[in-house]
């Protein structure tokens, strides 16, 4: 029964990483280019879709994590990009709050795959 269970946690762990991306790519279509190709992340959406149909071990699971490519929050001093106002200021530009929530949504639910034993 663990066992079960277990294998349901880790389909709804990869569909969270799915769907994750899903969002993740459309927010970067819609926006000026941002420091990685969406194409990229479609590579790891097709991954996903590919493990949920076929099956997959917790190998895969960690492999397909580890190529989650993080580009916001990616060192202490990182900083997010900055555009000129109308009033001679620089700010983030207004896309990228909800930019870096989908990232860090779908940067965490890659982490989870690769944790084992919480079952």
């Amino acid at each position: 029964m663990t066992e079960i269970r277990a294998r349901y946690h880790r389909i709804a762990q990869l569909e969270a990483y799915r769907n994750a991306l899903e969002a993740l790519v459309a927010s970067l279509r819609r926006h000026p280019p941002y420091l990685v190709d969406p194409d990229l992340l479609e590579v790891q959406l097709a991954a996903c879709r590919r493990l949920l149909a076929a099956g997959f071990t917790s190998p895969m699971l960690a492999e397909l994590s580890l190529a989650f490519p993080p580009f916001v929050d990616t060192y202490r001093e990182w900083l997010p990009p900055r555009v000129d106002l109308p009033d001679g200021a620089r700010d983030v530009p207004p896309w990228f709050p909800d930019l870096k929530i989908l990232h860090h949504r779908a940067r965490d639910a890659a982490f989870a795959l690769r944790v084992l034993g919480e079952y």
